[in-house]
């Protein structure tokens, strides 16, 4: 089974940020896990789904709510 990956720049464009963004998640412990194959960065799709999963919202104050548990971590 071979497994689907993005690189950073398309994950940069999936999301419309800039691959400093997620440069930045990466040094500071957020965002989905990623792989590091030498200087290549990879994100497996799966785990990029997942993430996206995590964090779909049907209100305001249900965002709050997750956010001031993760400020609280």
């Amino acid at each position: 089974m071979t497994e689907k990956h993005l690189t950073q720049s398309q994950l940069a464009e999936r999301w419309g940020m800039a691959k400093g963004t997620l440069a930045a998640y990466r040094t500071q412990g957020k965002g989905p896990r990623y792989l590091k194959a030498g200087a290549k960065v990879l994100y497996r799709l799966q785990d990029v789904e997942a993430y996206e999963q995590e964090r779909i919202y049907g209100s305001v104050s249900e965002f709050r709510a997750n956010t001031a548990k993760e400020v609280q971590l």
